[in-house]
């Protein structure tokens, strides 16, 4: 339109793309009048005004256009006659004309166009963009990019590359995964993780040296044996000659993550920041050392869903469940027979007959022999007070009460009445005195 409010000269540009036509309808006619009649109404002092803004932007924008052909190693003339003899750039102009755009195929040579049409203007029968545009215009532009030295050193990091789990594992130890955690509480604490049941061992450390770890590792590797791999960072305890001898003199083989790439060292990293998390929960109730052992009681007998058979960690590296406090509201069975019964009874038999051992039954109330430990006398008489199971008693020696086993009792007779002198006599036939 040629006339708009001060407040609408973008509305202006906007619609010098369009093509429509102005028709004057007479007030009563209309009906009811619009707001914008009224504002233009009401401000008919300012149209001057207006006009030259208006005339202002098309200037501004003939301007830009004629400065960038200026610039191009061609003419206006050139890139108009250029344009029309382009049945492709035509066939967009007529549709930048009509403001219908029909559905194009992205193979079509003039899709690029069309994914760009609100960008799209003609100005002195030229075909404009914004400032410029050809075909394959991102391309060239990614391309130039790419060949800048000083664009590619100021670029974000490029796309993460596929991710590359560690191999499976197939039995316990066979990979084991090592990190720092802290301090906390000026104290670090050396993470160890079995790749393939989860069971972790946490060791509290004030010193994080090449020697101090080999000292905390030494203890683990005696118990579970040697992994066969061991995963660390680039710490400087790990990345030592020391270490290094002490790896290959076990035949561990020994693998660091990337420098500054903690997700290749994953299992250990994730699992210090569970730690983390579960100690700083637990101090609240306890002391540091009561809320590790609660935490590693917790996590080595709860179900891991990664850990294979979704078992527990305890189940899949010792090989049972852990007894905990939830285990005493299940019903014990007194009855049930262990699978090994066969075995210990054959046992049995053999120490009875290599020692003649004989089965020894002391009731309460018998008088018996007491192995005294305290003093050069080696029994002491007592008298059985209680029987615990098969083997063990209670006795009581001298006003105090002692446990023993049954191999520490003998049977004591109680003392034989004297003799009378008489029996005595007639025993041996020797005359009675006078």
């Amino acid at each position: 339109p040629g006339r708009v409010p001060d407040r609408f000269p973008d509305k202006s540009v906007h619609h010098q793309v369009l093509l429509f036509n102005l028709e004057y309808i007479n007030t009563a006619s209309f009906g009811q009048a619009d707001a914008l009649s009224r504002l233009i109404a009401s401000n008919a002092q300012s149209l001057e005004t207006e006009e030259r803004v208006i005339a202002h932007v098309e200037a501004e924008v003939n301007a830009e256009h004629r400065g960038i052909v200026e610039a191009l190693p061609v003419n206006s003339t050139a890139i108009r006659r250029a344009t029309i003899s382009d049945r492709h750039i035509s066939a967009v102009m007529k549709n930048v004309r009509e403001g219908i755009w029909p559905k194009i195929d992205k193979t079509s040579p003039i899709w690029n166009f069309s994914n760009r049409r609100e960008s799209l203007s003609i100005t002195n029968d030229t075909l404009i963009t914004s400032y410029v545009y050809w075909p394959s215009m991102d391309k060239d532009i990614e391309q130039i990019v790419r060949n800048c030295t000083d664009c590619q050193a100021a670029a974000k990091n490029p796309v993460k590359t596929t991710l590359e789990p560690w191999p499976a594992t197939s039995s316990p130890f066979e990979r084991v995964h090592i990190d720092y955690a802290g301090p906390i509480n000026d104290t670090y604490y050396l993470v160890v993780i079995d790749a393939y049941s989860k069971w972790p061992e946490i060791l509290p450390t004030k010193s994080i040296t090449t020697t101090a770890t080999i000292t905390l590792l030494n203890p683990i590797f005696a118990r579970y044996g040697n992994p066969r791999t061991l995963v660390s960072d680039n710490g400087t305890q790990f990345t030592s000659s020391e270490f290094t001898k002490f790896c290959t003199s076990r035949g561990i083989r020994h693998l660091r993550s990337p420098p500054f790439h903690p997700q290749s060292n994953g299992q250990a990293e994730r699992f210090v920041d569970t730690f983390k998390r579960a100690l700083r929960k637990l101090r609240r109730e306890r002391t540091t050392q009561d809320a590790l052992q609660t935490f590693l009681m917790s996590y080595r007998s709860t179900p891991c869903t990664s850990s294979p058979n979704q078992l527990s960690p305890a189940e899949n590296f010792i090989g049972r469940k852990m007894y905990t406090v939830l285990d005493l509201m299940i019903p014990t069975h007194p009855g049930a027979q262990p699978e090994n019964t066969t075995a210990l009874e054959k046992m049995k038999n053999q120490f009875n007959r290599h020692h003649g051992a004989r089965m020894k039954v002391f009731a309460p109330g018998d008088s018996v022999f007491v192995k005294d430990f305290r003093s050069k006398a080696a029994w002491t008489p007592g008298r059985v007070i209680a029987r615990f199971g098969k083997v063990k008693y209670r006795v009581e020696c001298n006003g105090q009460q002692w446990d023993r086993h049954a191999n520490q009792l003998r049977r004591r007779d109680h003392q034989p009445q004297a003799f009378t002198s008489s029996t005595l006599l007639d025993f041996f036939e020797l005359p009675s005195p006078a």
